[in-house]
């Protein structure tokens, strides 16, 4: 039997994408979102309500840098989308997190996070309601202790947490149960 839930927002599960960027005092700020996507082959898009910080630092600066929530920084992660950068402007430090400046772009990359896309801003457009972001990917920023002996990035050394919407729980991923393009090919004889 199933049942019918209505409409709901998003997709389980949901890649925390820490978004990051500096403010016009040059302080990091940083924001968790869920809406964070790829929509090309060097193209990010992430939706941001009209009112967010991390929105208007991204026009300042037409940059921002996106990481991946782990296991191991949940509360880090939770504070910092918990709170606003506008009514707690040094919510960053309060993290305890790090940040170091981008070579690439003018963004901050989180130290801790082991996996950072450099973006360029490409678009701004206005739909339902907030702005969607198109970033240009100009770089993959990793951490050697996430990479494999062929030097390709290893997820399962990411300890990645995902979140989901309907209870609003984060849960962990990064066991591989599969090889994609190879598990479904007894299917083409």
């Amino acid at each position: 039997m199933r049942k019918n839930l209505m409409p709901m927002p998003g997709i389980f599960p949901q890649p925390i994408a820490l978004i990051a960027t500096y403010c016009d005092d040059n302080s990091v700020d940083v924001m968790p979102a869920a809406w964070a996507r790829s929509c090309a082959v060097d193209r990010i898009a992430i939706s941001l309500g009209t009112e967010r910080k991390t929105l208007m630092n991204i026009m300042l600066r037409e940059a921002f840098t996106i990481s991946f929530a782990d296991v191991e920084h949940l509360k880090e992660i939770d504070y910092l989308g918990i709170v606003s950068a506008y009514s707690q402007p040094d919510k960053f430090l309060k993290s305890g997190l790090h940040a170091s400046k981008s070579k690439h772009v003018d963004a901050p990359i989180i130290d801790e996070f082991p996996l950072t896309i450099e973006c360029a801003l490409d678009n701004v457009r206005d739909e339902f309601g907030e702005k969607r972001i198109l970033g240009k990917i100009i770089n993959f920023n990793a951490d050697t202790r996430i990479l494999d002996a062929s030097g390709k990035i290893d997820v399962s050394k990411l300890n990645l947490a995902v979140f989901e919407q309907f209870k609003n729980g984060y849960y962990s991923i990064g066991k591989q149960i599969g090889k994609a393009f190879e598990i479904g090919k007894e299917f083409l004889i």
